[in-house]
């Protein structure tokens, strides 16, 4: 299966996991809806607890794999979108805000 891996840094954190990731986190977790990528599970690179008493090591989160994202091809110059694309992007982004703020949760991003 092919998946999508976000990398938590752990180099510059003085007190462990970083507090955003969690929250990141948690929020992924209680999401599931056809416009919000899906998390699947989180991963380490090391093989033991005491392996991170060595070096500090990383976590990743594990995402659905999407053959493309939005803004990469828009920046790419490569694609042109047609009315009707564009009609459908906006939509799907609406549904996954909508979903999301009816979750009370807010993108900060956006």
């Amino acid at each position: 299966e092919l998946v999508a891996l976000k990398k938590v840094r752990l180099d510059n954190e003085k007190e462990g996991f970083p507090i955003t990731a969690i929250r990141e986190i948690k929020i992924l977790r209680q999401l599931n809806h056809r416009s919000v990528v899906n998390m699947k599970e989180i991963v380490t690179d090391k093989q033991d607890a005491l392996d991170f008493k060595k070096d500090k090591g990383a976590f990743y989160l594990v995402f659905e794999y999407m053959d493309h994202d939005l803004m990469g091809l828009l920046e790419s110059g490569l694609v042109s979108f047609s009315h009707e694309h564009v009609q459908s992007f906006m939509r799907q982004l609406m549904e996954g805000l909508d979903y999301c703020h009816k979750k009370n949760f807010l993108h900060r991003d956006i």
